[in-house]
């Protein structure tokens, strides 16, 4: 297959996608090596299409349909359980969380797209930083973070701030 051909293709294939896709999904399908996934990848960002890569692959981040874009400040520990119980309230009040950022002091703003939606891409999610073996990215920055999230009203927003403020998530910038 020829490399705009198989651009397209990949293009097509995430378009279509419900759930995000690997790079060795894609390389398999198309036959091809990760490294030259990655590429193809880049090029079509540079076409200016909004291929994101996140913990369970890449997707084509689709402009939000509908709901509020809220942006929140959060603080809490390092622990894996702390981190599943800050995502699990904001979704089990309706909230989606799109990303978490930090503001490091060399690097600046680091964003990284996590889409989840349901309590099982929170499971998801916590499962696979626990297999790594790693650490919230908020170690960076002392616990401090904030979440880009996706709510249906200002009601629902409050609720979920409410909620974060009980667990002594919300960092004093918001309290």
């Amino acid at each position: 297959m020829e490399s705009v051909t198989r651009r397209e293709a990949i293009y097509e294939t995430l378009s279509k996608a419900i759930q995000p896709i690997k790079g060795s999904e894609l390389a398999k399908m198309y036959q091809v090596s990760r490294q030259v996934i990655v590429q193809d990848i880049a090029l079509l960002r540079a076409k200016g299409i909004q291929v994101v890569a996140t913990p369970s692959g890449y997707m084509i981040q689709e402009p939000v349909a509908s709901g509020l874009l809220k942006t929140i400040c959060c603080k809490h520990g390092h622990t894996i359980e702390e981190l599943q119980t800050e995502l699990e309230l904001i979704i089990s009040y309706g909230g989606k969380v799109i990303d978490v950022i930090v503001e490091h002091p060399v690097y600046g703003e680091i964003r990284v797209v996590l889409n989840l939606n349901y309590l099982n891409d929170v499971k998801t999610f916590i499962e696979k930083v626990s297999q790594a073996q790693t650490k919230p990215l908020s170690l960076l920055t002392e616990g401090i973070h904030y979440h880009t999230l996706e709510v249906e009203n200002e009601q629902m927003y409050e609720e979920i701030v409410n909620e974060l403020k009980q667990h002594h998530f919300i960092h004093e910038r918001l309290k």
